[in-house]
């Protein structure tokens, strides 16, 4: 059977000659795959194309045979329950990707297949067109694959960088609870208890001695109260050390919740007490400051209360505090002053600004200072205000700084939303 009476036979109601010329060319020539099937899903006609993509020579080779001839069988029964469910209901699969499994391998095809009629509307079969795609599916595959790649690749990016901030924001708290331990160490060996055993020495060997107890008994009391004395103030100090650690500790344990909580993209929203956060932050660095000579001077109104990340708002001061600390030491000025202070926003947020007479910033650092892993000092580490920025940004908010040149001071200024904006 040639392809012009494959074709007769087929659509026996086409009684024009150029109609049937039309369609003859159309099926020799047409790069899609087109294809007539009768009530059993047999070949009944198809295109060229159809017949060299299933490695046949001729159309008549085709016809009479199904899928179940070239598919492997799970494949085949797909595509003949698909066209039986057309002949049963009359309802086209219109524009579907389906995937071709010959002897194990794949290829993909794009797909409308139609309910065949005669002139009064009863189905005669099925008949299809189809698109090799296969190379698109490929394509599409490795996107799918590189992309899960990208993905993966960033999400281990995520993590060290969760990790470096973790690293880097503990370990400016862990500098702070050193200097607090290394401070209760010092009060701690400052206790002369020798001295109270000398005392206890001398009562006891002056016994029965009537002019021990007239003269020299007279001074105990009084030494004995300034001991205790002098031990108070130190035993307040060491109490205020330990308080400060145990601040500096519940510190700690809100970087790691709070990176955390970054990492499962959640956080804490509530209303802060700006002032009082403020007031904890310079509280874990007042030690340091004050060992380093450095005044603290505070320019804001208490009981300011704002909405925002308690802890992520917490971690950028802290870090502003310590970088103006070191630019105060590096300086080497006598006078070393750190100003905060919390001003309105003309976008009417809050404005919290950290100052500092220290080393100054030039001025081509200025546009480097919040990238990743740049810093100007000799032993930074520059995550800090990288990590800042974009805290600051995750709340709505922005982290500026301002120099006027080395030997000039620095501020650096953190604006806040006054309310979340989620």
């Amino acid at each position: 059977m040639n392809q012009t009476t494959a074709l007769q036979s087929t659509l026996p109601a086409i009684g024009d000659d150029e109609v049937r010329i039309k369609i003859l060319n159309l099926m020799q020539n047409s790069e899609d795959l087109i294809y007539f099937k009768d009530l059993n899903s047999v070949f009944t006609l198809c295109s060229d194309s159809l017949t060299l993509r299933l490695g046949q020579g001729r159309v008549d080779t085709l016809v009479g045979k199904s899928d179940f001839d070239f598919f492997d069988a799970e494949c085949a029964q797909k595509f003949f329950e698909g066209e039986q469910e057309i002949i049963r209901t009359g309802k086209p699969i219109i524009g579907q990707d389906e995937m071709e499994v010959r002897n194990g391998v794949q290829t993909w095809v794009f797909t409308t297949k139609m309910p065949l009629k005669d002139e009064a509307g009863n189905i005669l079969g099925t008949f299809g067109i189809s698109r090799d795609i296969t190379a698109h599916k490929q394509t599409e595959l490795k996107l799918k694959q590189t992309n899960e790649q990208l993905v993966e690749a960033s999400r281990r990016a995520g993590m060290a960088d969760i990790a470096t901030d973790v690293i880097h924001n503990v370990g400016n708290v862990l500098n702070s609870i050193n200097v607090a331990v290394a401070g209760s160490k010092d009060l701690n060996e400052g206790f002369e208890f020798d001295k109270i055993d000398r005392v206890a020495d001398l009562v006891e060997q002056s016994l029965g001695d009537k002019d021990f107890y007239e003269e020299k008994a007279k001074i105990i009391p009084g030494y004995l109260r300034g001991l205790v004395e002098n031990y108070r103030n130190d035993q307040e100090k060491i109490k205020q050390e330990l308080t400060a650690t145990r601040r500096h500790l519940d510190h700690i344990r809100n970087i790691i919740t709070q990176q955390q909580e970054y990492a499962t993209a959640s956080r804490i929203i509530e209303e802060v007490d700006l002032s009082e956060l403020i007031n904890d932050a310079i509280q874990m660095s007042s030690r340091s400051l004050e060992n380093h000579g450095i005044l603290l001077i505070r320019d804001f109104e208490e009981g300011l209360t704002i909405e925002t990340d308690k802890h992520r708002v917490l971690q950028i001061i802290v870090n502003l505090i310590r970088n103006a600390k070191h630019a105060c030491v590096e300086s080497g000025a006598q006078q070393r002053q750190i100003c905060v202070s919390i001003k309105p926003s003309d976008a009417g947020g809050l404005l919290i600004s950290v100052s500092d007479n220290g080393v100054g910033i030039a001025k081509e650092n200025l546009v480097k200072l919040f990238s990743y892993g740049f810093t100007t000092r000799q032993r930074g580490k520059g995550f800090g205000l990288h990590s800042g920025a974009n805290s600051a940004q995750s709340m709505g908010g922005s982290l500026t700084a301002h120099s006027d040149g080395p030997g000039k001071g620095a501020t650096f200024v953190l604006e806040l939303p006054r309310q979340f904006a989620s």
